[in-house]
């Protein structure tokens, strides 16, 4: 979890994110991404929905992430970025 105090962003797999959308623990992507971003990474589906509110974005692939980072998950998992409510 990175919290700045603006902004806040929590990277982890889908499990995890699933838990805690049922607490209806984060923002609406709508709130946090431009409408042209939000439609790309929904057409590359990439887009993590619960109860049709899009939450979360699907981080595994990105270039950027793999360059700098190395995920030591569970084996097929896949990591997602999403907001916490209330960090805007």
């Amino acid at each position: 979890m990175v919290m700045t105090g603006e902004l806040d962003l929590f990277i982890t797999g889908e499990d995890v994110i699933e838990r805690y959308a049922e607490q209806e623990w984060f923002d609406d992507l709508h709130a946090i991404v431009s409408e042209s971003v939000f439609e790309q990474r929904e057409k590359e589906d990439r887009v993590l929905s619960y109860k049709g509110i899009p939450i979360a974005v699907k981080i595994t692939e990105s270039k950027r992430l793999s360059e700098y980072y190395y995920y030591n998950g569970k084996q097929g998992v896949e990591l997602y970025a999403a907001f916490p409510a209330g960090g805007v």
